[in-house]
């Protein structure tokens, strides 16, 4: 995030990444980009290969309060992990939406 924004632990497993002067294609594609290497990566440990996931969703800083941009973000967060995980979510296809029965 060095010169793009900041990053910050949001709970037990949940990050946020704040994007300075971005709009959304470009975090997104800065977003698939992490993701590619997240998936390329393989952490070794005890005999074990462990491949690694991440499912990220993400929201336009708006004129909005700070709460609705980071529940927009979180609902594709969740849409994305009941939907195949291991994926960017920029937006959620119109008329679906994330089960609150299916979150954490």
């Amino acid at each position: 995030m060095t010169g793009k924004g900041f990053a910050a632990r949001w709970g037990g497993e949940e990050f946020i990444l704040v994007f300075d002067k971005n709009d959304l294609e470009d975090t997104a594609r800065y977003l698939e980009q992490i993701l590619d290497k997240i998936r390329a990566h393989t952490v070794l440990t005890e005999g074990y290969e462990i491949k690694i996931t991440m499912t990220l969703g993400a929201s336009e800083g708006t004129p909005a309060p700070i709460e609705e941009i980071v529940n927009s973000a979180d609902e594709k967060l969740y849409y994305g992990k009941q939907h195949g995980r291991n994926q960017v979510v920029i937006k959620i296809p119109e008329g679906a939406e994330s089960s609150p029965e299916e979150k954490r």
